[in-house]
């Protein structure tokens, strides 16, 4: 009788794109307690992040732990994201950063040098950006703004030229982003109806005034609809 398929001599270094094989070895990996949450007893995740790894060419491990799900879509964490540039991408080295201390705009430059062009890339993201866009929801935009504005502008610099290293998913921080810019649309929208059915009111002033009865919060997302914590996507592990 053939012996089941073990984690060290197959997923672990899987090189079979054949199904059968690959569900056979994500049974076994699902069973392991040393995974990530997500992929516990999760045939099906794990033969996506089998998958997943085999067009990366990477090992499945290695895509489980960086993988986080926000939701209920997949993405990876910034720091992978650069960290595979950095190992495969077009670029000639690592992508480097330079930090401008402007107290009250400070910024990070991304920058590469394309190795068959020797052509100079870059990317700048400064802290109105983030504002702007409502990255600074985030705390850690307080505590640690420069290492922030690096992964964000890493990310970009990547998306924008070495897109073929990310398998064209998008990163933890963007699907929060997302799902953040999604719940304000909902929220205004929620005060439009509202102000229509309202009886007439002055002109608002600022903060607005609305009646008195409207007592409208955006609901908070369940802790569950996102598998991941702040500290584990930027690499503070305390």
């Amino acid at each position: 009788m053939q012996d089941e398929p073990t984690i060290q001599d197959t997923a672990l270094t899987q090189q079979t794109a054949d199904p059968t094989e690959m569900w056979k070895m994500a049974t076994a990996v699902a069973k392991a307690d040393i995974i990530p949450a997500q992929f516990r007893n999760n045939t099906a995740n794990v033969f996506v992040a089998m998958d997943m790894a085999n067009r990366l060419g990477t090992g499945v491990m290695e895509v489980m732990q960086n993988t986080f799900v926000v939701h209920g879509t997949p993405g990876f964490s910034a720091k992978y994201v650069i960290g595979m540039c950095n190992q495969r991408g077009p670029f000639k080295g690592p992508i480097h950063y330079d930090y401008t201390a402007d107290k009250a705009n400070p910024s990070v430059t991304a920058w590469a040098i394309v190795r068959e062009t020797e052509q100079r890339v870059e990317f700048t993201v400064d802290l109105a950006m983030a504002k702007a866009e409502g990255w600074t929801k985030n705390p850690k935009y307080k505590t640690m703004p420069q290492a922030m504005l690096s992964y964000r502008s890493g990310v970009l610099l990547v998306r924008l030229y070495a897109p073929e290293t990310m398998l064209g998913l998008q990163t933890t921080e963007e699907l929060q982003d997302v799902a953040a810019s999604q719940q304000r649309s909902a929220v205004d929208m929620e005060f439009v109806v509202r102000d229509a059915e309202a009886p007439a009111i002055e002109a608002p002033v600022d903060p607005p005034n609305y009646p008195a009865d409207l007592k409208y919060k955006p609901a908070k997302p369940a802790d569950d609809d996102i598998d991941d914590s702040h500290s584990t996507l930027y690499g503070d592990e305390d």
